[in-house]
């Protein structure tokens, strides 16, 4: 019974501090009287007067794209690694609470794809902590601001261009007017790049067969061709400087990296990571006393 109640306090455990740092990122991005930094600007700077345009690959579609293909992905292979060895071993594992059956797969997607979320997180909160932190103008910046350039003089006195740091804008106040002033990192090359690095890695370690080395290969270079052109997107679209696409990437694939570098065992070993996580007895590893086969099911392959 302690063993049962030990695992699911420990995935509401987990639920409940991947949702906190998902709250604290909300916090951030809603209009709830957070500031950046109030970095000033030059009358005449040419990088920061580049036209509004519309992103080309809405914030929606990074989120839904980068995260659907990963779950998507987690799932089949998972799935599939499951069928895998339970072929090999003859054998599976399964965990019943109640009327519902916890599958091996399923925990193990679980696993996976709680790494990938806690990941998402911590790449999410640096980039907005960064943003708020640095207040780096957008370079379609004087386009939203519409500074009252008669209110204002734009050289100082010996004649050399003044850095404005007052509040001279004139444009409608809205979210553009907030969002202008979080240039640094980028968002969208960052979530991108940590989404589209994480999934190269997962099928780089369960991808085994070695005749769909071609297939593995093409998987991955379409994941980071997707990456490359949100990146790239952010450019031209004159949403950001090509620094903050390069730091945003940076972030995004150090996070991805670490994630899977820290936690490649939960890609790689099935045998271990049932019982160490949900306190399930296997035939190998004994890991809490449980009365034998109570709601501890061996299924056998015929």
């Amino acid at each position: 019974m302690a063993c049962k109640q030990t695992m699911f306090l420990r995935i509401l455990l987990n639920i409940l501090l991947i949702a906190l740092v998902f709250l604290l990122v909300t916090v951030l991005e809603l209009d709830l009287g957070v500031r950046p930094f109030k970095q000033g600007f030059y009358c005449n700077d040419e990088s920061l007067s580049k036209p509004y345009r519309d992103s080309t690959v809405p914030t929606v579609v990074v989120i839904c794209v980068g995260t659907g293909l990963n779950l998507v992905v987690i799932a089949i292979f998972e799935r599939l690694a499951a069928h895998r060895e339970r072929t090999n071993l003859n054998e599976t594992y399964g965990y019943q609470r109640g009327s519902f059956l916890f599958t091996q797969e399923m925990i193990q997607f679980y696993e996976v794809f709680l790494v990938f979320l806690f990941g998402t997180a911590i790449q999410q909160g640096t980039t907005n902590i960064t943003k708020f932190m640095t207040g780096r103008l957008r370079p379609h910046f004087l386009d939203i601001c519409r500074p009252n350039y008669t209110a204002f003089s734009c050289v100082d006195e010996r004649g050399q261009p003044r850095y404005i740091t007052e509040d001279v804008c004139t444009g409608p106040y809205s979210y553009k007017a907030l969002d202008m002033r979080l240039s640094f990192p980028s968002g969208h090359a960052s979530l991108a790049t940590y989404c589209m690095v994480f999934l190269v890695m997962y099928i780089q370690v369960r991808m085994q067969p070695r005749r769909l080395h071609l297939m593995k290969a093409a998987l991955q270079v379409a994941a980071l061709w997707l990456a490359l052109c949100t990146c790239l997107s952010r450019v031209s679209d004159y949403k950001h400087h090509w620094t903050d696409v390069v730091a945003g990437a940076l972030l995004g694939g150090v996070v991805a990296i670490l994630m899977v570098g820290v936690h490649v065992r939960n890609f790689t070993n099935h045998r271990r990571i049932f019982p160490e996580t949900f306190g399930i007895r296997t035939v190998n590893i004994p890991v809490c006393p449980v009365e034998p086969f109570s709601n501890t099911y061996i299924f056998t392959s015929k």
